[in-house]
């Protein structure tokens, strides 16, 4: 059931070690300036990478954590679980809103293992 695959989303923060949202106001270096934000998710926000190749060729790009943001519309819409993993796949990780659009991944939990 997909239930028993989430956590509340205080154990999903704790676990991660993040207790508070990031604060982007809070992130003034100037080599920020042109990062685009998902709006609404800064607790999903877990960093940011550089781009190698490409265009623009070492834009810096927010990266979100799949997971949190699952959890966070389900924990702050009214839908279901199943209803924000769907939301999710088709509202957030696949708009493009250019080459700096957010990279969203999904993080593997730390006792995780193959059977």
């Amino acid at each position: 059931m997909i239930d028993d695959l989430f956590q509340t989303l205080g154990e999903v923060l704790s676990r991660t070690g993040v207790t508070e949202p990031v604060d982007r106001r809070k992130l003034r270096v100037e080599k920020y300036d042109d990062v685009l934000y998902a709006d609404g998710l800064d607790y999903a926000l877990i960093g940011h990478t550089m781009t190698g190749s490409g265009v623009p060729r070492g834009a810096i790009i927010a990266v979100y954590d799949y997971w949190r943001c699952v959890e966070w519309f389900a924990h702050t819409g009214p839908m279901t679980r199943v209803a924000a993993v769907e939301y999710v796949d088709f509202n957030v990780t696949g708009a493009f809103v250019g080459p700096q659009t957010p990279i969203f991944i999904e993080t593997f939990d730390a006792d995780w293992e193959e059977e």
